[in-house]
């Protein structure tokens, strides 16, 4: 048997120009697992993300899993997780302002 399987497109093509941090748009997983988080920097700075998660949907307390990553500038990387929260989000922060390039990030979830 074949299992389900769904890609949430968390942040779709920002244009991150400060040194802010910026959350991405909440992947309900109730039912899935985040197996996989694909990160497309085609920024001209490198980022740092955190994996968050959350028992609710407000995100009224937040956790973090694992620990904050580094992509560098133009170019792809991919992290997975074992750790399971049925909302969970990707932060991500520039040290440098980029003046270039967007930020794609994709969750991909099983059931």
């Amino acid at each position: 048997m074949r299992n389900t399987a769904e890609i949430d497109k968390v942040f779709d093509a920002l244009s991150i120009r400060d040194t802010v941090n910026h959350d991405s748009t909440i992947s309900n997983s109730e039912g899935f697992k985040v197996e996989t988080v694909a990160i497309i920097n085609k920024l001209d700075q490198d980022i740092v993300c955190q994996f968050q998660g959350s028992m609710e949907v407000s995100f009224t307390d937040v956790f973090d899993i694992g620990d904050p990553f580094s992509v560098l500038k133009n170019t792809n990387d991919f992290q997975n997780t074992d750790t399971y929260f049925p909302f969970m989000r990707v932060s991500a922060i520039c040290a440098v302002q980029p003046t270039t390039g967007v930020l794609t990030i994709f969750l991909a979830k099983v059931a």
